[in-house]
């Protein structure tokens, strides 16, 4: 207990006299800037259906049968071919063990979630250049899927720009 009033006294003292005690750094999430503020116009753009936002979710993604391979891209950034995850959690209802998702290429220690109830297998591809944890310890190659089983809820987190484990 009094390690804790110490620790608080401490902290306040340095919140007062203009010393950062804690800052966010690298890349910010949506609708935020280095150092956590964030404006009102991308607040409301940061919603539950939108952005990494701790609710954002996208409630029922029925993956295309032509998603087929990781995400492609065009020279401007926009979507070339493949589905990509765009929210911290995605419930997957249609999905067959040919097709599957991408996951997104975000700062490190953004955990993506992705409950798989389509009935089967879907493959998840890492971001792009990265791999995915394929077992306890293991990583896949580069570039490579792994099968999530039908009724499963995997948590992905990427620690580091080209690592994904589970």
């Amino acid at each position: 207990m009094k390690r804790m009033i110490v620790a608080a006294v401490v902290a306040l003292v340095l919140a007062t006299s203009g010393v950062i005690v804690a800052q966010q750094t690298g890349t910010p999430l949506t609708g935020q800037f280095p150092g956590g503020a964030i404006n009102q116009t991308n607040f409301n753009q940061n919603t539950d259906s939108t952005g990494f936002n701790e609710s954002s979710l996208t409630a029922s993604l029925a993956v295309p049968s032509g998603s087929t391979a990781q995400a492609a891209f065009n020279t401007d950034g926009s979507l070339k071919s493949g589905t990509v995850i765009t929210t911290k959690v995605t419930m997957i209802t249609t999905c067959s063990g040919t097709t599957g998702v991408t996951l997104p290429a975000l700062q490190r220690y953004t955990p993506i979630t992705i409950i798989n109830r389509s009935g089967g297998s879907c493959l998840v591809w890492p971001s792009i250049g990265a791999t995915v944890e394929t077992a306890l310890g293991t990583d896949g190659a580069t570039n490579a899927s792994f099968t999530q089983l039908t009724n499963t809820d995997v948590i992905y987190k990427p620690v580091s720009a080209t690592k994904w484990v589970q």
